[in-house]
């Protein structure tokens, strides 16, 4: 048998930290050495995160775990436990005193984010660069590593990694979850453009391969890099189906048609169209109102505010939706696995079709029909590939009418439980991805 080889794992967000972000890193870690590699991590000193989960560790017991301190990190641990306990000193009848109004509050808030975002460049965890660079060359001498591995955001990985490559010769893989200059999410503007512009540069040219997760991505890249375009490749996001196996038989309602989100909605990603679109749906007579049921498990409303509230009782179905507020994932498996359809709503903004919501890839494992309010491209695209379920725009009420009529005649008729996937679903399984990311591995030994 040939000796397992050793990639070192950069990733920022790692466990005990949860989320849909690390879901990549982990499950990587997880499985690599069902493919002959063993992994070996650097990561922060995890001290706070809204997506606590050490349970996640106890798949990782036998992986070397390094950890580099953030001094960001580190600050808002402290800040935060500061505001607990000053939180904690006051009852409901003993309000907390303040000596400042809340739009002062809102301001001195904005100006501080504006002028962290105008400093930290790339981001906010730039200071943990320095820290993860020298513990990193310590654990190259203390083990013999074949190949760096390092996944973003945030993209202070991407530079630890493409450091410690340039110190040590070892080839590089960098794997962007997200783009990191042409980014949907962040303001492209200004000479802190042009610093991500070079320090992206710096990364990829040290690279040996660059893994993107959509082909959209892998095609801005190539575009934008026309003379390593080579290099460029795609492993997409997907799903574990360890964890989509629930311990008990679920049972779905014969009475009525269960459609169930599970996620985040806000202002760009609005339910609005699906909503209009289920209550003509109902008003045509089309679909009885006591023969379906809509559940939104996640955000429905940010705290503070009740827009989609506000639109389900404005369209006279607050009997038809069911918010049932944040479930572990354990309950996510669960509710997927008793709905008979399963809702995908898309961002709204210009650009997003070239965009994969996570939730997609969970939907595919549960092999439920999907009904996605989604913008062409590489979401639609995927559904499409699977046989995955019906698509629509994500602000046209018709489509998501149309697509509720034609599910509720198939539930109707007894067929929509018969709903079948293409086999390239598969291609999505975490394992098969890090066999993938396997390949890739192999394959810079030999460039």
């Amino acid at each position: 048998m040939l000796a397992k080889k050793n990639v070192l794992l950069i990733a920022h967000e790692f466990p005990p930290i949860g989320g849909v972000g690390v879901q990549r890193p982990f499950k990587f870690a997880q499985y690599l050495k069902e493919f002959g590699w063993n992994p070996i991590v650097l990561t922060q000193v995890a001290r706070y995160s809204a997506t606590w989960d050490a349970s996640l560790l106890d798949a990782l017991s036998d992986v070397p775990i390094y950890r580099a301190n953030d001094p960001m990190t580190h600050i808002q641990s402290r800040l935060r436990k500061k505001d607990q306990k000053a939180t904690s000193s006051f009852t409901e009848s003993t309000p907390k005193p303040s000596n400042a109004s809340p739009s002062l509050k809102r301001k001195v808030i904005s100006t501080g984010k504006r002028v962290k975002d105008a400093l930290m460049i790339p981001d906010e965890t730039m200071l943990w660069i320095n820290q993860a660079v020298a513990l990193g060359l310590q654990i190259a001498q203390q083990h013999t590593i074949h190949a760096i591995y390092a996944t973003s955001p945030p993209a202070s990985s991407l530079l630890v990694a493409a450091t410690l490559s340039e110190r040590t010769g070892i080839p590089l893989i960098l794997d962007f979850r997200d783009p990191f200059v042409a980014n949907l999410h962040r303001k492209q503007v200004g000479f802190r453009h042009g610093i991500n512009e070079w320090l992206e540069a710096y990364a990829i040219v040290r690279a040996t391969r660059v893994i993107t997760v959509t082909e959209s991505f892998r095609h801005d890249f190539a575009m934008r890099y026309k003379k390593q375009e080579d290099k460029f490749h795609v492993i997409a996001n997907g799903f574990d189906r360890a964890d989509l196996t629930l311990s008990h038989d679920v049972v779905r309602d014969p009475d009525v048609m269960t459609i169930y989100y599970g996620g985040i909605l806000y202002g760009k990603r609005s339910p609005k169209s699906f909503l209009e679109g289920l209550a003509a749906a109902i008003s045509s007579g089309t679909v009885p109102k006591d023969k379906i049921r809509v559940y939104f498990a996640g955000v429905f409303d940010y705290p503070g505010k009740q827009d989609n509230h506000d639109i389900v009782n404005r369209l006279g179905l607050s009997d038809v939706v069911n918010v049932v507020g944040y479930v572990a994932h354990s309950a996510h498996v669960e509710w997927m696995a008793k709905s008979d359809v399963l809702l995908l709503v898309g961002d709204q903004t210009h650009g997003a079709g070239a965009y994969v919501p996570a939730k997609l890839y969970e939907y595919l494992g549960m092999s439920r029909p999907i009904l996605a309010l989604v913008q062409k491209g590489e979401a639609s695209r995927l559904i499409d590939e699977c046989h995955a379920g019906l698509l629509g725009e994500p602000d046209q009420s018709a489509d998501a009418k149309r697509a509720v009529e034609q599910f509720y005649t198939l539930w109707q008729s007894g067929d929509l439980a018969k709903w079948q996937q293409s086999p390239l679903a598969i291609m999505y399984d975490r394992k098969e991805q890090t066999r993938m990311l396997a390949e890739q591995l192999n394959a810079v030994l030999h460039e």
